[in-house]
């Protein structure tokens, strides 16, 4: 999930095609040193070039034209090449542009195996142009200068960019002041309805967020996703900017379209400051996305422990869960580290669930999936012993659940593959277990493809492990039937698990 907006600082130096530049002549006249800003389109075929004049003299745009077709690095700004001087083109332009007025369309133009169209810029563009140049520069001498010659400051950009937007991302508090005193609109948005406050919030730029929001800046305004500057501020992890948004009035519980609440997207980003901050200011703590997420269960998502801890604190879960979710963070962060400490601090959150619940299905599950993860390349019968036992407590609370059949094919092919020092007639009963939980499994759930293919591998290794060459055949025939199965099953993907309820299944090996 991302609670990005779309803006984006844009590109402020624009590069002409070299194909145009023409060496400096001397003799040049002082009309041809006057600059103009200049688009051009480039296609392959005649044909293409005058299709797409006919479109341009319909009244379609140069600049959405040169995005969609234009063979020139140009197309992606919208074909807008820079400013230039006619001296500075090959004579094919000079010829082409002359007589052309500011906003009209040269004729169609053929230099090497290219075809042009070509545009001047109306002057106010141009004025625009280094107006977003001296805001990027931070130029502020040629900032105020422009802005006295005229130049608009609410000009839209191909993109839909205003100067505005662009140095509330880049975090420039003069240039944004010397704007919004010049007149910018601190409420121009993008198509997907992105402020420049949710730039400088995505930003956690503070001075620029309060002087936005002196100028008038709307802190409700909602992208077409749903999300608010504060949720960018949130997710991003912007303490002081949260609590300037909250200050002026933002809805701490406004919510994405899909549910997400900043609440969930401080959680997701780990951010415990934030999460206090917004659980201060009422945040809701039982919401749920459409998902059925809570902020709990991102918090979880993010590794992060801090975030997880603050929620907990604030009242998200009981004591039970609160140890089932604590735990749980700690081997998604031993999944990011591999550090063995991180299985210790889970294991004793789990314990300490199963201490006031010896019931909890779920805690013994996370527990024989510690223990699996402790196993070393070769686990011993007692490692392997450890898990089983958990494993084993967890079925017999619901037996009719398959996934817990399915652990117990899982570890028990995957003790078997690897243990060296368990006798061949101890690795044997393992085995006969595992094809046993395995097809218990797939009784449960007649699709499912998983336990389908842990049984076609018991049942080769037990083949492996046997002398009599009549039982060998007929578990080789068996693992044969089990393969095909899972091949007609469609080979259904993984049960769907958030790896946080409960631990999420290892996945057979690929077969042979």
């Amino acid at each position: 999930m991302s609670y990005y907006s779309q803006i984006r600082p844009m590109k402020s130096v624009l590069t002409l095609s070299a194909f145009l530049i023409s060496i400096t002549m001397p003799g040049i006249h002082a009309q041809d040193t006057e600059r103009f800003g200049l688009r051009l389109i480039a296609v392959r075929t005649q044909a293409e070039a005058i299709h797409l004049l006919d479109r341009l003299n319909a009244g379609q745009q140069f600049a959405d034209l040169a995005q969609r077709y234009s063979a020139d690095p140009s197309g992606r700004d919208g074909g807008y090449v820079g400013t230039v001087a006619v001296g500075d083109l090959l004579p094919e332009f000079q010829q082409a542009l002359s007589g052309v007025e500011p906003g009209r369309l040269s004729r169609i133009v053929r230099v090497g195996q290219f075809y042009f169209l070509l545009q001047r810029s109306p002057g106010e563009e141009n004025r625009a142009r280094e107006l977003m140049k001296a805001a990027t520069n931070r130029d502020a001498a040629a900032l105020k200068r422009l802005i006295d010659a005229g130049a608009d400051v609410n000009h839209r950009f191909e993109n839909g960019v205003t100067v505005l937007m662009n140095a509330s991302f880049a975090g420039n508090v003069d240039v944004v002041k010397l704007l919004l005193t010049a007149g910018a609109d601190a409420n121009a948005s993008l198509g997907n309805a992105s402020t420049a406050l949710m730039a400088a919030s995505l930003g956690g730029h503070a001075a620029v967020v309060r002087a936005l929001i002196d100028a008038g800046a709307n802190v409700k305004t909602r992208t077409n996703t749903g999300a608010t500057a504060l949720t960018e501020a949130s997710h991003a992890g912007y303490t002081d900017v949260v609590r300037i948004l909250l200050a002026a009035g933002a809805e701490v519980n406004t919510a994405l379209n899909n549910g997400s609440t900043p609440l969930m997207a401080a959680a997701l980003g780990g951010h415990a400051d934030v999460i206090r901050v917004l659980v201060d200011a009422g945040a809701e703590l039982s919401a749920k996305d459409s998902g059925g997420r809570t902020a709990l269960t991102h918090a979880a998502s993010s590794v992060k422990t801090e975030a997880v801890k603050a929620l907990i604190a604030a009242g998200a879960a009981g004591e039970k869960e609160g140890h089932i979710v604590m735990g749980t963070t700690y081997v998604n962060e031993y999944y990011v580290s591999n550090a063995t400490s991180l299985l210790e601090q889970a294991a004793a959150e789990f314990q300490r669930s199963l201490d006031a619940d010896p019931q909890n299905a779920v805690a013994l599950e996370w527990m024989g999936a510690i223990e699996i993860l402790r196993w070393s390349d070769n686990p011993s019968l007692q490692q392997f012993s450890r898990a089983n036992s958990f494993l084993k407590k967890a079925v017999a609370l619901d037996a009719k659940d398959p996934v817990r059949h399915y652990w117990l094919s899982a570890a028990s092919w995957k003790f078997a593959s690897g243990a060296k020092t368990a006798s061949n007639a101890e690795i044997s009963a393992i085995l006969d277990e595992g094809i046993e939980h395995a097809r218990k499994a797939i009784e449960l759930d007649p699709k499912y493809s998983s336990a389908m293919a842990y049984l076609s591998l018991l049942y080769r290794a037990r083949a492996d492990r046997t002398l009599d060459a009549a039982e060998r055949t007929r578990l080789l025939k068996l693992s044969n039937t089990a393969s095909e199965d899972m091949v007609k099953s469609g080979n259904r993907p993984p049960r769907p698990n958030d790896q946080f309820s409960r631990p999420s299944a290892p996945p057979p090996p690929q077969l042979k």
